[in-house]
């Protein structure tokens, strides 16, 4: 039905796709290009360093961005897989090696703990505000390669750890 680039002048990576009810494609990914483009009014539209995380929205023809934001630090930051609420926000999980990585007041963990830890966030539905965004992880490196939501709302992550003392619930497994 279309086919269409999007990227700027250097390595630019999608590894989440959704779409909305309308049709509309979300990408999240990361980017390593200061040219990725981003929209006016949008969360952040400069590229900090490294590897940056996006997040994209196109319209059902492909032809024009809804919102293309970045997300990111001073280090490496991956976007890695992103779902939709049925109020259009859209989270994404990934991981972040970037100390001021951008998290929200209030969040479960403010600080990075490791080489690389997870990151979970929520985007409103206009690509212009973190709703929250938090850090999840241990010592080692820690990584959100998949996220969905439960039946409340609740974001349910799953990926992969090196470290032995990565935040658990009691009496889990």
């Amino acid at each position: 039905i279309y086919s269409t680039y999007i990227g700027g002048q250097q390595s630019d990576v999608s590894r989440g796709i959704e779409l909305d009810g309308a049709g509309n494609v979300y990408l999240a990914g990361y980017t390593t290009s200061d040219g990725y483009p981003t929209t006016p009014g949008v969360f952040d539209r400069v590229h900090r360093g490294g590897n940056d995380l996006m997040v994209s929205k196109l319209n059902p023809s492909g032809s024009s961005l809804i919102f293309s934001t970045f997300i990111g630090g001073q280090d490496d930051d991956f976007g890695y897989s992103l779902t939709l609420d049925r109020n259009g926000n859209t989270y994404v999980t990934g991981s972040s090696e970037s100390p001021d990585f951008p998290v929200s007041q209030g969040a479960y963990d403010t600080s990075k703990s490791g080489d690389f830890d997870a990151v979970v966030l929520k985007l409103n539905p206009t690509g212009t505000t973190l709703a929250y965004s938090t850090f999840l992880g241990g010592s080692m490196e820690d990584v959100g390669k998949s996220l969905r939501l439960d039946y409340d709302g609740n974001v349910v992550v799953a990926g992969e750890t090196f470290s032995p003392n990565l935040p658990t619930t009691p009496n889990a497994f």
